[in-house]
């Protein structure tokens, strides 16, 4: 796992996690409910119908935004993960109870946007070391698919006659990323294809990008 995708997963649950209430019994099935939460694909709220013991069905929206440095091939880079997404999932609880298996499709509107800044007044860009002066700003962003598939496994435990705590992990499916950059200055074209490159490659493992969510489930 990258530097960018754990330090954006540790960074997003530090700073959004709920504490997480004592287990008791499974939850009830059946019915209309709805949840907050957050978890890495930001805070986040859904709504959903389980129609019996072992199907339901829910809409999920997230958002978040939040801004950190990393460095890539010796490059700071300044990011904002500017997180928003929107799914519809089907859950399947095997054994009738709070444990469920869970498949979707999300609309995948998380981006990056990066900024090269600058070290002892020189900045190097696709390995070419330029005045800082010269090169200006380089900035862009690094996007991936609009459609992304989801699989994941949960559990949601009761904790009053209404009021359900849940816990989900899984993979959001959102392909390989794409790296954009340009400059206000005089960096060569070649450079920055090459340094969208590298950052491509070092953002490679985010094709399968982990989600841990935490929410609180209200049942009508």
């Amino acid at each position: 796992m990258s530097r960018l995708s754990t330090t954006l997963i540790t960074g997003v649950v530090a700073a959004m996690l709920i504490s997480a209430p004592a287990p008791s019994a499974h939850a009830r099935s059946n019915g209309i409910y709805g949840g907050i939460g957050v978890s890495t694909l930001g805070a986040g709220a859904d709504i959903g119908y389980r129609f019996n013991d072992f199907f339901g069905v829910r809409l999920n929206v997230n958002y978040f935004e939040w801004d950190f440095d990393v460095d890539y091939g010796g490059v700071d880079y300044d990011l904002s993960a500017n997180l928003a997404s929107a799914g519809l999932l089907a859950d399947y609880h095997p054994f009738g109870n709070g444990f469920h298996l869970t498949g979707g499709i999300y609309y995948n509107g998380n981006v990056f946007d990066v900024v090269a800044q600058p070290s002892g007044g020189t900045l190097t860009i696709g390995g070419t070391t330029y005045p800082a002066a010269a090169a200006g700003r380089v900035s862009g962003d690094v996007e991936f698919n609009d459609v992304a598939p989801y699989l994941g496994l949960g559990y949601d435990i009761a904790l009053t006659d209404n009021l359900d705590f849940g816990v989900d992990a899984g993979l959001l499916f959102h392909g390989q990323p794409n790296a954009t950059l340009s400059s206000t200055g005089a960096v060569a074209a070649a450079d920055l294809r090459q340094e969208e490159d590298d950052l491509e490659d070092a953002l490679d493992d985010l094709v399968a990008y982990p989600v841990i969510w935490f929410r609180l489930i209200y049942r009508f």
